[in-house]
């Protein structure tokens, strides 16, 4: 009786799984994307000259030393890559009033600007700017 039992248990158990599961799709899925661009930008009148770093979650880091303005960048992350970052500050003083304004452009749409004007001393702190990936 018990063997009855378990064998009729489990021809039903590999009935049903047969039944249940996955089947292989007939169309594949679109192609993802294999990367993701993104631009920066910055303009304005600032005479001085900036320090800018850029970053993303999986611990790329690159930093542009004692740059002019206007500055463009345009980098393409992988799809491992969740958000990004920028920011940056004075490494050579301009003149008090001066602005900058950075752009950031993801797939060719503008997503965020920000216009930053100098201190009394010239300087300028461009605040951390976080970017996710939808």
């Amino acid at each position: 009786m018990k063997k009855t039992f378990l064998t009729t248990l489990t021809t039903f158990l590999a009935i049903a799984f047969a039944f249940i599961s996955c089947k292989k799709d007939d169309t594949p899925d679109e192609p993802r994307k294999n990367s993701r661009s993104v631009k920066y930008e910055i303009t304005g009148n600032y005479t001085g000259k900036l320090n800018i770093v850029t970053n993303s979650n999986i611990g790329t880091m690159d930093s542009y030393n004692d740059i002019s303005v206007p500055w463009t960048k345009e980098l393409t992350y992988p799809n491992n890559v969740i958000f990004v970052g920028i920011g940056g500050n004075s490494s050579t003083a301009g003149v008090a009033g001066q602005t900058v304004t950075l752009k950031v452009y993801s797939g060719g749409n503008l997503i965020y600007t920000k216009i930053v004007t100098t201190d009394a001393n010239g300087l300028i702190g461009l605040p951390t700017y976080a970017f996710t990936f939808q």
